[in-house]
């Protein structure tokens, strides 16, 4: 769980950085799937 924790933490600086661009869209997008994938 530590490694899904900090992964969730680099994509939220990564979308930080690109708040303003598609990729920030993206991986925002990734996260939440992959969100839904560890709660079922």
């Amino acid at each position: 769980m530590k490694e899904a924790v900090y992964f969730f933490r680099q994509l939220f600086l990564l979308h930080l950085q690109n708040i303003q661009s598609t990729t920030g869209i993206i991986i925002v997008i990734y996260a939440q799937r992959f969100n839904r994938y560890l709660q079922t």
